[in-house]
């Protein structure tokens, strides 16, 4: 059985940067474990090679649609979505181990009318879907297709992370299909896998911070004077 992580990228090159820096950082503690790339953009061999897979889609779509229409095209039998931003700090191959249909992890309980948002507490009742392990079958299959159904139907206008995207109506009429169905999936832990920045300094002030495998937030793949420089630029804008 092929097993992998799963990257999508619509025609951006920020994030193809992000992309790249995750997949390095996935070579280098999980050694083995097969990547894909889908995207819409043609690309330069030298970054193609980078990847198991390659899979090149000839249309123009909203990315937070692309995300979860091109989930249904994943080669592997067992698949780890990632979103681009995201980078692996310790060996992962143990989640392909999980018996369950899907495995996800909640998103932190934020105040999210501040900004910058004010973290509350590790777990919100939300899932976040940067993440998403699922196996190839029916049901994982019939769980996507009611999910790009209802995303597909969003005013492209108003969508953007965080606001009627794909996690938003994964939560609203997606999640509780799954326990409707009896559709086997797994919680993981949020201190360790799809770990978000609103929980970093807690997990710092706890001592938990090197137990994370799979953190999760833009910039990861900027260097130290890149994030000062950013960091100053915020400061004085």
């Amino acid at each position: 059985m092929q097993q992998g992580v799963l990257y999508i990228v619509n025609n951006n090159s920020v994030i193809l940067e992000e992309c790249l820096h995750s997949l390095a950082s996935l070579r280098k503690h999980s050694p083995g474990v097969q990547a894909c790339l889908i995207t819409n953009t043609e690309l330069p061999y030298s970054v193609k090679k980078q990847f198991d897979h390659f899979i090149l889609k000839n249309e123009k779509i909203h990315p937070l649609k692309a995300k979860v229409k091109w989930m249904m095209d994943s080669p592997f039998d067992t698949t780890l979505f990632l979103d681009a931003d995201t980078e692996i700090r310790k060996d992962i191959r143990e989640l392909f181990s999980a018996k369950e249909t899907f495995a996800f992890a909640f998103d932190n309980l934020c105040d999210w009318k501040s900004q910058p948002p004010v973290f509350i507490a590790q777990e919100s009742t939300d899932i976040n879907t940067g993440l998403v392990l699922y196996k190839k079958n029916e049901e994982s299959n019939s769980i996507l297709q009611a999910w790009f159904k209802v995303v597909e139907l969003e005013d492209e206008s108003r969508m953007k992370p965080g606001h009627f995207c794909d996690q938003v109506h994964f939560n609203l009429s997606i999640f509780s299909q799954l326990k409707e169905k009896g559709i086997s999936f797994k919680i993981l832990d949020n201190k360790i896998y799809n770990v978000r920045p609103w929980c970093w300094n807690s997990l710092k002030s706890t001592g938990e911070w090197n137990a994370i495998r799979i953190a999760h937030a833009h910039h990861l793949n900027h260097g130290l004077f890149q994030k000062i420089k950013m960091k100053w630029k915020d400061i004085f804008k």
